[in-house]
C-alpha cells in the first residue's frame, strides 16, 4: 500500500493520541509528493492553529507550497445545513404551515445526529462537488463521533430512500382523483439529496479513501481503536491503516501488532521536541515514508 495512492483520508483515534500531528504530517507529505493538500478540521477542539504554528481560519490557508489547511466549526456547519432546510421548505410550503416548520427545523439543530449530518455535508462539499485540491485529509473529532458520522450516509440513504416511496405514492393518488401532476418539486429536492448522500457513501467505500485510525501504546487508546474497527466494519467501511504514535519499544509495537493483526501499520517514535510548524513535522514525514 502507497500512502500517494489515496486521494481521501480520514484520520480517527481517541482524543488526544495525536491525530491533528499526523494529519498535519501527512498533509505534508502528500504536498512534498506534488500534490495540492489540504488538510481538514472537523474537531471542535481544533489543533491544526498549533500544529502548524500559525492561526488558520474557515477558509483554507496556504500552509507551505501545495499545502493548506482549514478548521472547520461543526456547530456553525449544522446551523448552515438547517438554514438551507428552511430556504428549500419556503420554496415548497405555504405559508400557513411555514412558521410551524422552522419551528420544527430550529429543534432539529439539538436533536442527536445533526451535527454528524451537518458534518456529513461538509465532507460532501469538500471532497466531492466542490473539491479543488488532489488530496484531502480530515482530521476528525474523537472517535465515537467519527463512527456516527461516517456510518450516518447508510441510515440517511434509507431514510431518502423510504421519503421518496412515500411521495410517489402520494403523487400516484392524486392522479387517481384527477390533479394534474407535473413535475414535483418536493421530489425533485428528494432525489437530488439521496443522489449527494449516494455519493457520499462511494465516496466512504472508494478504493482510493484512506481510513486510518491514531493509537497510542495504551489500554484506553487501543480498546477506543479495537472498538471503532468493529464498528466501521459492521457499517461495511473497512478501516486500512493503523499509526502508532509516540511508540517507543518493540514491546510497544508488538503490542499493537497483536491489537490490529490484519491491517497496516506505521510507527511514529517520540519526539524531542514538540512537533509544532512545518519544519519539525518533517521529522514525522520521514517515517510516513519509511514505513510505507
Amino acid at each position: 500500500m502507497k500512502l500517494t495512492e489515496f486521494k481521501t483520508v480520514f484520520l480517527s483515534g481517541k482524543g488526544g493520541v495525536g491525530k491533528s500531528t499526523v494529519s498535519s504530517a501527512l498533509g505534508l507529505y502528500f504536498a512534498e509528493t506534488g500534490f495540492k493538500t489540504l488538510v481538514v478540521s472537523l474537531d471542535p477542539a481544533h489543533s491544526l492553529s498549533l500544529t502548524f504554528d500559525t492561526e488558520i481560519g474557515k477558509k483554507p490557508k496556504e500552509i507551505t507550497k501545495d499545502l493548506f489547511a482549514v478548521e472547520i466549526d461543526p456547530e456553525k456547519e449544522a446551523k448552515r445545513y438547517l438554514n438551507r432546510v428552511k430556504r428549500e421548505a419556503r420554496e415548497l410550503l405555504s405559508p400557513v404551515v411555514i412558521g410551524e416548520i422552522e419551528k420544527q427545523i430550529e429543534l432539529a439543530y439539538y436533536s442527536p445526529g445533526a451535527l454528524e449530518l451537518a458534518t456529513a455535508d461538509v465532507i460532501y462539499r469538500v471532497a466531492v462537488s466542490e473539491r479543488k485540491f488532489e488530496r484531502v485529509i480530515f482530521d476528525t473529532a474523537p472517535s465515537g463521533y467519527t463512527v456516527r458520522m461516517l456510518t450516518s450516509p447508510e441510515l440517511t440513504e434509507e431514510w431518502f430512500k423510504r421519503l421518496i416511496a412515500l411521495r410517489r405514492e402520494a403523487l400516484k393518488y392524486q392522479k387517481m382523483v384527477g390533479e394534474k401532476v407535473e413535475k414535483d418539486p418536493v421530489l425533485r429536492i428528494l432525489e437530488r439529496r439521496l443522489k449527494e448522500v449516494r455519493e457520499l457513501r462511494s465516496l466512504l467505500l472508494s478504493p482510493e479513501t484512506l481510513i486510518g485510525i491514531v493509537v497510542n501504546p495504551q489500554t484506553l487508546p487501543l480498546e477506543i481503536g479495537k472498538r471503532t474497527v468493529k464498528e466501521l466494519s459492521a457499517a461495511g467501511i473497512e478501516v486500512k491503516l493503523i499509526v502508532g504514535n509516540r511508540v517507543s519499544t518493540e514491546d510497544e509495537k508488538e503490542l499493537i501488532e497483536k491489537e490490529f493483526p490484519q491491517i497496516q501499520k506505521i510507527f511514529i517514535p517520540p519526539l524531542k521536541e514538540e512537533p509544532r510548524g512545518v519544519e519539525k513535522l518533517k521529522g514525522i514525514v520521514k517515517h510516513l515514508k519509511e514505513d510505507l
